[in-house]
């Protein structure tokens, strides 16, 4: 997607540019230099726009938790947690049920949106997925 972030853009072109760079987020895998700066340039500012027009914009992003890409569905949840905190919570649940990356992002986005010490750690013992 090569197109510029614009604040003049609709809530649902935004929620397509927010799933373009969420898969793009993905394929960093354990590149955090590449993935944080997907976030900082791309990601955060749209989901800020549509944080500042308010919870209906931010609600548009919900279909996402849906979606076939688990990276697409975590980033889905960490920015419109505040539009359906249950909906965005399960979700961030179910992904840290999965392996790989995702995992730790879910643990850690829902420990961010929920507070220091009250999300516990996930095991990371194939014993414990379910």
């Amino acid at each position: 997607m090569s197109d510029q972030l614009n604040a003049d853009w609709s809530d649902e072109r935004i929620v397509g540019y927010i799933r373009h760079w969420a898969i793009e987020h993905g394929k960093c895998g354990l590149d955090s230099y590449s993935a944080d700066r997907i976030n900082r340039r791309y990601v955060f500012p749209a989901g800020k726009i549509l944080a500042d027009r308010g919870p209906g914009s931010l609600a548009k992003l919900l279909p996402l938790l849906d979606d076939i890409d688990p990276d697409v569905r975590l980033m889905a949840a960490g920015i419109a947690y505040d539009a359906d905190k249950d909906a965005c919570r399960r979700t961030l649940e179910e992904l840290m049920k999965s392996s790989g990356i995702v995992r730790i992002l879910a643990w850690a986005t829902l420990s961010h949106k929920e507070g220091p010490g009250t999300i516990p750690y996930p095991s990371m013992s194939r014993d414990s997925e379910g």
